[in-house]
């Protein structure tokens, strides 16, 4: 199945720490025969409300790869287990074979491209 899954960690993050995030999705999907397809940095946005701990901004990233359901609760239990992630989420994009249709359909929303 391909899924994409949007990740909110902390905005004053260093570059390290948010290579460590990633990392995960990328031994993640290495360990379960997936891949990642797409992964895209959309920077740091405002909140439209402070979260419980106070936080009013957040680093976004996004995720779009191949893989088994197992692979979502992997990475769940990691980024759960993460202290610089304030929230993840995860959504069913397709089947493997509509690959082509749903990469042609991504239409990214970082500013470094």
């Amino acid at each position: 199945m391909i899924y994409e899954a949007a990740v909110v960690a902390y905005s004053d993050l260093d570059k390290a720490k948010l290579e460590n995030i990633k990392n995960v999705f990328k031994e993640v999907t290495g360990e379960g025969d997936g891949s990642i397809l797409h992964e895209d940095d959309w920077g740091v946005k405002v909140f439209g409300q402070a979260t419980e701990k106070g936080a009013t901004r957040g680093h976004y990233l996004y995720f779009v790869y191949r893989g088994a359901t197992t692979i979502n609760t992997e990475i769940n239990r990691r980024l759960g287990i993460n202290e610089n992630v304030i929230k993840s989420l995860f959504v069913r994009l397709g089947k493997d074979s509509e690959e082509a249709k749903i990469l042609k359909k991504f239409r990214p929303i970082s500013t470094k491209r």
